[in-house]
């Protein structure tokens, strides 16, 4: 993700953040639209045929991460930045290897993701489809009391793989405000996120203090 387009993955995040909106603006239920019903079924089976974690794969890339505060109008300010390789198995983090860090904050990340098509959300178009190759659909609870995330799923219209997450957290412990966007790609015909973009916000001493944490994934590997 390029720093312009981080900027404005921020400042849509943090008008979601201060304002407290849900990401979604629904037009359809998946209870009553056959065409919403197919395109959900067909992505739960993707994520799940093409997912690295679901399948078990043994599998590393290198993480290279940035910690930044966000202060008024979006100016953004750095704070830590790490470079470090994970080895995993299916969702079992076996090692790391640390190359460089500023904060032993960066230190445990995060590279988990719901395949939020297999859990039992309200589904929705989002409205204004282009009709082009990314098709967005939104997904709810029915509860305000839920801790699930709720957000956007893009996926590929044509064969149903995730492109982008955009998760807002209702309810995250520790947090006044927390969400995520996560874009994938793809290598050797698995899903990987390829970059993860955190937006937080907690309550300061004196006021609201808003963060952001981006990590880039590259030098993804296979081993079979």
């Amino acid at each position: 993700m390029s720093i312009e387009k981080c900027r404005i993955a921020i400042w849509i995040i943090l008008v979601v953040l201060v304002s407290g909106l849900s990401l979604i603006s629904p037009s359809d239920s998946r209870e009553a639209n056959p065409v919403l019903q197919f395109y959900c079924r067909e992505a739960r089976a993707a994520c799940a045929e093409h997912s690295a974690v679901e399948q078990g794969l043994t599998y590393s890339f290198t993480a290279t991460s940035y910690r930044n505060k966000i202060g008024g109008r979006g100016a953004i300010s750095h704070v830590d930045s790490a470079v470090a390789d994970f080895y995993f198995s299916g969702a079992t983090l076996d090692s790391q290897r640390t190359a460089e860090s500023t904060s032993n904050k960066l230190v445990a990340l995060d590279f988990s993701y719901i395949n939020v098509f297999d859990l039992n959300y309200r589904f929705n178009f989002y409205p204004n489809d282009t009709g082009g190759r990314l098709l967005a659909i939104g997904f709810d609870t029915d509860s305000t009391n839920d801790t699930r995330p709720v957000g956007l799923a893009i996926i590929n219209r044509y064969d149903y793989s995730l492109d982008r997450l955009y998760l807002f957290y209702p309810h995250k412990a520790g947090y006044k405000r927390f969400s995520r966007i996560l874009h994938f790609v793809q290598h050797e015909g698995y899903i990987f996120p390829d970059s993860i973009l955190e937006v937080t916000a907690k309550a300061g001493i004196f006021s609201t203090e808003y963060n952001s944490l981006e990590t880039i994934i590259s030098d993804i590997k296979i081993y079979r």
